[in-house]
């Protein structure tokens, strides 16, 4: 599966506050209940634990059908390590590739959800591929347009 890197979650600069008001004053007071009006939800906040380490993907083809499909948005921590079944970004052969990380029993191996595909060792040699960061959130639509 091909993935294509977008940006970083790293903050470029200093950070911008947006309020959100219910309703704009023009004259006098503000209500007083502006003080308890709820912010919006906000992915960055959600999906980002380490802004240094995070990164966002983009899907290029469709694997690990239903949960990831072309297009989908992958939030991407460089420190998180993996786990049995995580999603992993691995650099395999200098290209970043989408795998599931498999671990029992002392033995670590990558799967991919394509037929045929053959599973990768993961081993000390320095030809084993590279952990380059875990999925953390998948961020995609639920139901496909199709046209």
């Amino acid at each position: 599966m091909s993935i294509t890197a977008l940006d970083s979650a790293a903050p470029a600069g200093p950070r911008q506050r947006v309020e959100r008001r219910a309703h704009n004053a023009t004259s006098g007071f503000p209500s007083p209940s502006d003080d308890y009006l709820e912010r919006g939800p906000n992915l960055h906040e959600y999906c980002v634990r380490r802004p240094t380490s995070t990164y966002f993907f983009r899907v290029d083809t469709s694997a690990f059908a239903p949960r990831v499909q072309k297009g989908d948005l992958l939030v991407v921590d460089r420190a998180q390590p993996p786990q049995d079944a995580s999603l992993v970004v691995m650099a395999v052969e200098g290209e970043l590739q989408l795998h599931r990380y498999r671990s029992r029993a002392g033995r670590r191996w990558l799967e991919r959800d394509e037929p045929g595909a053959r599973a990768l060792s993961l081993g000390p040699n320095p030809e084993s591929p590279a952990h380059w960061g875990t999925v953390m959130f998948v961020v995609g639509q639920l139901e496909r347009v199709v046209g």
